[in-house]
């Protein structure tokens, strides 16, 4: 054999090897784990007032903790389902009930929203309160990001303000510092209440965001108060969003220009998970569609708003279902979605 066809084969062996090896690589990045099977806390269990969602669940290094309004508490489960920790009975000096319903954590520290979308709690994780403080003519929050004390949170107000924007921030002592981000117009308050709610995150000086009723993704500079992405994701190729706005169409749904009643708003969730990772780059989970046209899937997009890829994960082969928490976590991808008629909590590195 001649030396030629030596170099030839073992150069073909090579890309082989290097093709294998990819493929290798990708489908190992692919693979999600079950990180935790919340049947295992059946005893603690209310579907309705403990079922975990994007607002209610904190995942820490040892705990996953989910707050519980109806009970006055958070609990913390640990990953093997072995120790639970409680955080109730928090009295307040002029007797505030303490009904936690939004959860956020930083600095070892937990941030709740009250049950009556008014009051902001901190609290240590020995349970103590470190602070709390009243939003005045606070609507209805939805959106919470703690960043080093400081407080983002997408509040809507009772009163009509020529001022009022998407986001307000707060010190951790309450001090209102600014206000950033314009609204989705809508012909009613009730509609202003519901069509600006969103999800967010802030990395640096730049805070990523997402509407949970309408489909569009953004990205404010908390410097210059100016948006650098601005993307409506209706028309862009993109199936899943196609879909959902088909059955906005199909079941009638309210939308900015349409309301059926104005005491009573129908809606559809086009997001019902949102994170960015270390790049800026968007993870935005599709809300399931009630007709399984499309499974669970979580798009990711660039920071400056290109579409990169779709995910859809899948366990043991198996697609899994309706998922309702999204949030990138120890270099992780983590999901709480439906498998085997249980809510899990899966993990993937990417």
């Amino acid at each position: 054999m001649t030396s030629n066809n030596k170099s030839i084969r073992f150069f073909v062996f090579l890309s082989v090897l290097t093709i294998l090896f990819s493929i290798s690589f990708s489908q190992d990045k692919e693979i999600w784990q079950d990180k935790f099977d919340f049947s295992s806390i059946i005893k603690y269990w209310d579907q309705s007032n403990l079922s975990p969602n994007y607002n209610s669940v904190v995942l820490t290094k040892d705990f996953i903790y989910i707050s519980d309004s109806y009970r006055n508490r958070i609990f913390g489960f640990s990953y093997d389902s072995k120790y639970v920790k409680e955080i109730k009975d928090l009295k307040t000096k002029n007797n505030l009930s303490f009904t936690p319903r939004i959860l956020s954590f930083d600095s070892d520290k937990f941030y709740t929203v009250n049950e009556d979308y008014k009051h902001i709690f901190q609290i240590d994780k020995a349970g103590n309160i470190v602070n709390y403080f009243k939003i005045k003519d606070s609507d209805e929050i939805s959106g919470v990001f703690v960043k080093s004390g400081i407080l983002f949170l997408n509040v809507r107000y009772t009163k009509k303000e020529k001022k009022r924007k998407l986001i307000t921030i707060f010190s951790e002592k309450g001090k209102k510092l600014d206000k950033i981000g314009k609204l989705l117009d809508t012909k009613s308050h009730l509609g202003y209440v519901k069509f600006n709610s969103v999800k967010f995150a802030v990395k640096g000086n730049l805070l990523y965001g997402a509407f949970d009723y309408y489909p569009l993704i953004f990205v404010y500079n908390l410097k210059t108060k100016k948006e650098i992405l601005w993307k409506d994701l209706r028309n862009k190729g993109l199936n899943e969003i196609d879909v959902l706005m088909k059955r906005v169409k199909e079941y009638k749904k309210d939308w900015i220009d349409n309301f059926a009643n104005d005491s009573i708003i129908n809606l559809l969730r086009f997001c019902s998970g949102f994170d960015i990772d270390n790049d800026g780059n968007i993870y935005y989970l599709i809300t399931a569609d009630s007709k399984n046209e499309f499974p669970t899937t979580i798009l990711e997009f660039s920071s400056h708003g290109k579409f990169l890829k779709r995910i859809q994960p899948k366990y043991n082969n198996k697609p899994i279902g309706y998922s309702l928490f999204l949030k990138i976590f120890n270099n992780s991808l983590n999901i709480i979605g439906g498998y085997e008629d249980n809510f899990h909590l899966f993990s993937m590195n990417y």
